[in-house]
């Protein structure tokens, strides 16, 4: 229960640090805070690095595009680029970590999943953008049911992904077993 609770902790506070960082025009901030907890997570679990690291690379790339894209459709607007920043990364990097631990009663079940994510997803933009770190599009409504599709997918997508990862951890670990 302690590794949940701390988990989760460990992505609030990546989320602040992300949207007072970006919102007060020193992303880096969050960015180096991130890292750190990056770095947090895997000392406390060691027994899980590889797959933990395929799972939160994989979910860094679907996530940073996702986010770049709807940025090119005007449905989020960030500063000064047409591609979603490298605090947002990080912080989908970041969010990949609670699959595996603080979100993990949520595998197989998909629906509330998708559920779960068309609610939460476009709430942590709208808190994102209240802080500066992001504008939604000029339709916030728009914006926001957008949003809410993409993450009624996105999430169980991420459950279907740390499936992956975990195939390809054992895989990795019987390749170097021999």
């Amino acid at each position: 229960m302690t590794d949940k609770l701390v988990n989760f902790l460990i992505f609030q506070v990546a989320w602040f640090a992300c949207a007072l960082g970006a919102g007060n025009d020193i992303p880096e901030a969050g960015v180096l805070v991130l890292a750190a907890l990056l770095i947090v997570h895997f000392r406390i679990h060691t027994r899980n690095m590889i797959r933990d690291s395929i799972y939160i690379v994989l979910v860094g790339l679907v996530g940073f595009t996702i986010d770049s894209l709807l940025s090119m459709f005007g449905v989020l607007n960030f500063k000064d680029t047409l591609y979603a920043p490298l605090w947002l990364l990080m912080l989908w990097m970041v969010f990949a970590t609670t699959i595996f631990y603080s979100l993990e009663w949520l595998h197989n079940r998909y629906w509330l999943a998708g559920i779960l994510g068309a609610l939460g997803g476009p709430l942590s933009y709208y808190g994102g953008s209240k802080f500066d770190a992001l504008q939604l599009g000029d339709n916030i409504l728009l914006s926001m049911v957008v949003i809410s599709i993409c993450w009624f997918m996105i999430v169980p997508l991420m459950l279907k992904l740390s499936q992956l990862s975990v195939c390809l951890n054992q895989k990795i670990i019987i390749a170097s077993s021999q």
